[in-house]
């Protein structure tokens, strides 16, 4: 696969982000960050799943070192650990092994940026996710299943369909999605002005629907064509 390539680029891991984060709420704890308040109308869903120590192990007091978003992370990832899924697993580690120490590494954006995206937005919009999360916590690993089967048979438009069809605030999808999208394009035009080959690794949910990089790369007179 990367005979060709001189260069190796990925969006930086935010799912490394989640998994730090468990090992934190298991291990020892970061230093506490103001607590925030949650509705009262959300307060059941977040006890639910605390109370049922199958499914997560920690107690509810446990998100309060936390803000919002990284329990909302937290609450994501933990039931995928739980049962069986690895980070070791993932694509990007995949792809890191098959490049090999001679390949040069970049990214498309930094993981502080990441960080930034969920840290900057609305106090009410990241609990609002905190709460949505608590919710979902049975339907997570099923998810996950459907995105992997979409995944493998290369369905691009039914995974992106699936990982994008909790995204419904606007405002959220321009930052996770489109705003992200435009980067990336800007960056790959701008990339093809220079000599070399290289591998670009992005998350599916990206290549598929409108606003998509394929989308924003033809606006700038950039034909992609799919190999399968």
């Amino acid at each position: 696969m990367f005979n060709f390539s001189r260069s190796l680029t990925l969006a930086a891991s935010g799912i490394a982000l989640a998994f730090g984060s468990v090992a934190a709420a298991s291990d020892t704890p970061p230093a506490p960050v103001a607590t925030t308040t949650i509705p009262a109308t959300g307060t059941p869903a977040l006890w639910k799943v605390a109370d049922e120590d199958a499914k997560i192990g920690l107690p509810a007091n446990a998100f309060d070192r936390f803000e919002p978003w990284m329990a909302d992370l937290t609450l994501t990832v933990l039931p995928l650990v739980q049962q069986g899924y690895s980070p070791d697993a993932g694509v990007e580690k995949q792809l890191e092994g098959k490049a090999g120490a001679g390949i040069q590494r970049g990214a498309l954006e930094t993981v502080e940026y990441q960080i930034g995206i969920f840290d900057s937005m609305a106090a009410e919009a990241q609990i609002e996710f905190l709460i949505a999360a608590a919710e979902m916590v049975e339907e997570t690993k099923p998810m996950l299943d459907a995105m992997v089967a979409e995944w493998l048979e290369g369905d691009a438009d039914a995974l992106a369909a699936i990982m994008n069809e909790e995204m419904s605030d606007p405002v959220v999808a321009e930052a996770l999605l489109y705003k992200r999208n435009a980067n990336w394009a800007e960056w790959i035009d701008a990339r093809m002005e220079q000599p070399g080959t290289v591998f670009i690794a992005v998350g599916a949910g990206h290549l598929a629907g409108e606003r998509s990089v394929q989308d924003l790369l033809a606006q700038r007179g950039l034909t992609s064509e799919r190999v399968q």
